[in-house]
């Protein structure tokens, strides 16, 4: 399968996934269309499929991240193969060496390998235009989601005041949906990597759960300001103190927490692989005049 090819399946499936996403989420905020807030049993069901949503938006975003990165590689390779062809043809030929017709060959092997790389070019230049479009369509389904969080969330905190839903309650829903993962068919199946990954995400857990050199781990979110217990995710990195910090959500389960941090660490190793490139770039072209 072409690298185009293999672009353009990945960018169909992901814009079929958010369209398919943005109308369960339409659905999903259609039972908050009254002022009164659904029942606990309700929320329970409501917030499990906003999180199987939420996981799996945040997956795509991060294979979108992946073709992203591998773009911007082929682009640099890319430009290294035109430089190469550029220092190719000034370079002397040694007559004692060089008939006419192995230079006639030479000739014809840059010219082949110049329109090559000519078409990887618009292919890249192609991919990366057509990966910006799908992740403006993911943003927005993302942001749809991020407002849906929040709706949630109100309505809970709401509840809560007006003592329709009681403490315990809170505690109930909150275990219920931390304690569990949605990998498997198998309820309990799931009940126990969600108790695992539970363990892995203490603060000083003895098994950390870790990702590209960061140690996750979740914690009460202390810039909280209501009355709803929120939690979020933090990823450091032990050696050079490094942190990255998520969002605070009430509904979020462990699993999505995690899976968006994965993503957040992502985007800061990117940003600053990017940052550190821009920087050699200065310094070579400071270096050189």
């Amino acid at each position: 399968m072409g690298f185009a090819t293999t672009i353009q399946k990945s960018l169909q499936k992901a814009i079929s996934s958010a369209a398919k996403f943005g109308k369960s989420l339409d659905k999903l905020k259609e039972q908050f269309a009254t002022t009164t807030c659904p029942s606990k049993e309700e929320l329970e069901v409501i917030i499990n499929k906003k999180n199987k949503i939420s996981k799996a938006l945040t997956q795509i975003e991060g294979k979108l991240g992946t073709l992203t990165k591998l773009c911007d590689t082929l682009d640099k390779i890319i430009k290294g193969l035109q430089a190469a062809v550029i220092t190719i043809k000034t370079l002397p030929a040694p007559a004692q060496f060089m008939t006419a017709g192995l230079l006639m060959m030479v000739a014809d092997a840059l010219v082949i390998l110049k329109d090559k790389i000519k078409k990887m070019k618009g292919m890249v230049e192609q991919g990366l235009e057509a990966v910006g479009f799908v992740s403006k369509i993911i943003d927005d389904v993302q942001e749809k989601l991020n407002e849906f969080d929040k709706t949630v969330d109100f309505c809970m905190e709401n509840a809560y005041k007006e003592g329709t839903i009681t403490e315990e309650e809170l505690q109930n829903l909150q275990t219920a949906i931390n304690s569990t993962t949605n990998n498997s068919s198998e309820p309990q199946q799931n009940i126990e990597e969600g108790q695992q990954l539970q363990e892995e995400l203490v603060p000083n857990s003895n098994n950390p759960l870790e990702y590209k050199g960061f140690r996750i781990y979740i914690e009460n979110d202390p810039e909280n300001t209501t009355s709803l217990p929120k939690r979020r995710a933090i990823a450091i990195k032990d050696e050079t103190k490094e942190k990255v910090t998520g969002e605070g959500s009430f509904s979020s389960s462990t699993e999505v927490l995690v899976e968006q941090m994965k993503f957040e660490i992502d985007k800061y190793l990117l940003n600053t692989e990017s940052n550190a490139s821009t920087s050699n770039l200065i310094s070579n072209q400071l270096i050189n005049g």
